[in-house]
């Protein structure tokens, strides 16, 4: 879904940045695939076993508010 709907914003005239911002991000599947198609992403996930998943397959944590 996720390359999916990166293709769709790019293609999308209406799309005037390239950020994204990701709440309930879980493992950062999502993220992930905007961060390679040079998207600004900030992300929020609660759950402290997601967000250290996240930091392996992406880099950084995911913000820990609500």
């Amino acid at each position: 879904d996720a390359i999916r709907i990166v293709k769709k914003l790019k293609e999308s005239r209406e799309l005037k940045e390239n950020s994204l911002l990701d709440i309930g991000s879980g493992y950062g599947f999502f993220s992930r695939e905007f961060l390679k198609n040079n998207f600004d992403v900030v992300a929020i996930e609660l759950a402290n076993h997601e967000r250290n998943i996240f930091f392996e397959l992406n880099g950084f944590y995911p913000l820990h508010i609500s």
